[in-house]
């Protein structure tokens, strides 16, 4: 793998959060992460961000962005970021979110501490409307198969409906 890390961005119709996303991502301490953009065919601008931000951003050439003609989604963009990804640990941003500088920093520590194949941590999340939920997880070390997806469907089963509203 080329880079430790590949944050991977899926946007469209971003223009009023691509710049504060990207920025986030870009100011990681970490150094070796490459940043894959997806534009998913939005035409509102987004892209002339990013690639204006690519241009004057010392990290830029770290940055690739790959354009869609027309808009097929995020799923299909998250898939083309896994399949394109130069990294060796994934990390999805989406393009309103934003990161704090040591974040990738954090994780990859604790990845390598603990010889782990995937880190998880804890988060806030700020609505447009201020209003914050924290979502803290316990340490967790998972080493037998299926540990995790019972983990998850502990943590998360029957309740998506009430994720999704």
């Amino acid at each position: 793998m080329e880079y430790d890390v590949t944050i991977g961005i899926p946007f469209f119709r971003s223009v009023d959060t691509i710049d504060q996303t990207l920025e986030s991502a870009l100011s990681q301490t970490y150094e070796s992460i490459e940043f894959l953009l997806i534009d998913d065919g939005g035409e509102d601008g987004s892209l002339a961000k990013v690639e204006e931000c690519k241009k004057h951003h010392f990290r830029g050439k770290d940055v690739r962005i790959i354009s869609h003609e027309y808009n097929v989604g995020v799923a299909v963009s998250r898939n083309e970021i896994i399949d394109k990804a130069k990294g060796e640990f994934l990390y999805f941003l989406d393009s309103d979110d934003v990161i704090d500088v040591n974040s990738i920093s954090l994780l990859m520590k604790h990845a390598h501490e603990h010889d782990a194949e995937m880190v998880f941590g804890s988060y806030e999340k700020i609505d447009l409307d201020g209003r914050k939920t924290i979502y803290q997880y316990p340490f967790a070390q998972f080493t037998e198969l299926d540990q995790l997806a019972s983990f998850a469907y502990r943590k998360y089963g029957g309740t998506l409906s009430k994720h999704l509203c």
